[in-house]
């Protein structure tokens, strides 16, 4: 089912690809994918400095949406683009604890 699901869509020889997005990860899953792509510290500090509801959003939230301000305030702060993000959602995915 395509439901909790970012459906991006492009044509690649021809033949219409369409690569599913994870619209909801674990907080582990997030943290472990930021980790692989050594941005795990560089987040970590900019929350430091982020406001009150980011921070508690950072520290106690239990999942991560896609569409999220905390994802959009981070994403921002790195300078990570939309494909960027989506890309650390697709690998969080897959991390099992």
């Amino acid at each position: 089912s395509a439901q909790g699901l970012l459906m991006p869509r492009w044509i690649e020889n021809g033949v219409l690809v369409v690569k599913p997005v994870p619209r909801v990860v674990s907080a582990f899953q997030a943290k472990a994918a930021l980790m692989d792509a050594g941005l795990l510290a560089d987040v970590e500090t900019a929350m430091a400095g982020a406001g009150p509801l980011a921070i508690l959003a950072w520290a106690e939230a239990t999942e991560f949406h896609r569409d999220s301000p905390t994802i959009s305030a981070i994403s921002a702060g790195l300078g990570l683009d939309q494909d960027a993000v989506d890309a650390l959602f697709e690998a969080a995915a897959i991390i099992r604890a």
